[in-house]
């Protein structure tokens, strides 16, 4: 992926890393979970659509993520940010990695 784009990528983590404590911060917990819980199942989705196609890319993934709506989130930013957002290596319960598994380093 070209720099810009990982750069834009990150901009768009760190904007929905704003808003999910903004979110705390006014006690809208519930709304963090939706966004989080169906972005997650997003990627799922896209990712098994991917590899019954025989098209799973890291590139795929994130694309195919993206593609997807997510009604809880109130803009691409957010709806973009929270896919990257749930990378981190400390995500638990929703962690997204955009790697195939079979190149993932264990």
């Amino acid at each position: 992926m070209p720099r810009y784009l990982i750069e834009r990528h990150l901009q768009y983590s760190s904007y929905y890393k704003n808003i999910y404590y903004k979110y705390l911060e006014i006690n809208k917990t519930r709304k963090i979970q939706e966004i989080e819980e169906t972005t997650y199942e997003n990627f799922e989705d896209a990712k098994y659509k991917l590899q019954i196609s025989g098209t799973d890319t890291p590139m795929n993934r994130l694309e195919e993520t993206k593609k997807r709506s997510n009604s809880y989130a109130d803009s691409e930013q957010i709806r973009y940010g929270a896919g990257i957002y749930l990378t981190r290596e400390d995500e638990i319960e929703h962690q997204i990695s955009w790697e195939d598994e079979d190149n993932a380093e264990t």
